[in-house]
């Protein structure tokens, strides 16, 4: 939840301003990613405000539709950097809004956190940058207290990427590539898709639903079924698994595409009972947050796709 609403955040224009010869090209942002076990929780990349510019290592998250840094004045912030607005020659104080971001499953972690997360935030505007590319002013949250997930994580804040876009791109696509090669966890492209990151003939595009897409600000698609690969293990039916019949109240259902959230959310305890079942019985519930476990030796063992 943001109050005032996010329609008061100005969008991040990626070509900024300036007039450029010929038209703006897509940009790679090398991405990072926060492991703080063996999964991969959440990706992210460099970001720059002001003039001079002022790093922060933002996670892009397209289940948030604001732009959020520490201020200099935080508090609660630990060891993350904070911006200065007085060492930027381009900062606007303006609108000055204050606003209270409120997470569902904040932290990124796998196991909910059964205090309250988010932060407290003053919307204000300035230079926003990535990679090679500058852009024009953008409205953010600079926040004078983070909730102790927010503190405790890695990354130093949100760049929200909603489904009704607050970012102005050469193309109306962005598109992410998760696989690490040695150098970096993966790559953002923004206003296109790289296609030197991908097996040649391998992309599928999956349609929005775009009445709720719309509606919510994140991106929603419909699923036929939620299936859990037996047999060939991990790699899904191409990799020699079998997809077993859809689990039961996963038919004609929706689903929300965040890059921001490490969790997977079923529609009730009995789908999340029935989906664990088809891997291991000694998978429990281990919170009443809805957090389900057990023995890391045993969930390598049992992994399976789900489909």
């Amino acid at each position: 939840a943001v109050s005032p609403p996010s329609q008061h955040l100005a969008p991040f224009q990626l070509d900024g301003s300036a007039k450029r010869a010929g038209p703006a090209r897509p940009v790679n942002i090398d991405l990072s990613v926060w492991r703080p076990g063996k999964t991969d929780l959440q990706w992210s990349g460099d970001v720059f405000v002001g003039t001079p510019p002022q790093k922060f290592n933002l996670i892009f998250d397209t289940g948030s539709p604001f732009l959020l840094i520490p201020a200099k004045n935080c508090t609660t912030c630990g060891t993350h950097p904070r911006f200065d607005p007085t060492a930027s020659s381009t900062f606007d104080a303006q609108p000055g809004y204050r606003a209270y971001v409120g997470f569902g499953s904040a932290g990124g972690g796998t196991v909910a956190s059964p205090e309250p997360q988010g932060a407290n935030c003053t919307i204000v505007s300035d230079t926003v940058g990535m990679g090679t590319a500058r852009g024009a002013h953008s409205q953010f949250l600079a926040c004078d207290v983070y909730s102790s997930l927010l503190t405790a994580e890695p990354p130093d804040g949100l760049f929200g990427m909603p489904s009704t876009p607050n970012i102005t791109l050469p193309r109306p696509e962005f598109s992410f590539s998760l696989i690490p090669d040695g150098c970096r966890a993966g790559v953002l492209t923004l206003g296109g898709t790289d296609p030197s990151l991908y097996v040649p003939g391998t992309l599928r595009k999956i349609p929005l639903d775009w009445p709720l897409s719309e509606s919510r600000n994140w991106f929603v698609i419909d699923v036929r079924g939620a299936r859990v690969v037996d047999g060939g293990g991990r790699g899904g039916p191409a990799a020699g698994g079998v997809a077993a019949p859809p689990l039961a109240n996963t038919t004609d259902g929706v689903a929300l595409v965040d890059t921001g959230s490490a969790n997977m959310v079923t529609p009730d305890r009995d789908t999340t009972r029935a989906l664990y079942g088809r891997m291991s019985d000694q998978i429990v519930p281990i919170d009443e947050m809805g957090s389900w476990g057990a023995p890391c030796a045993l969930l390598d063992r049992v992994a399976r796709d789900v489909v």
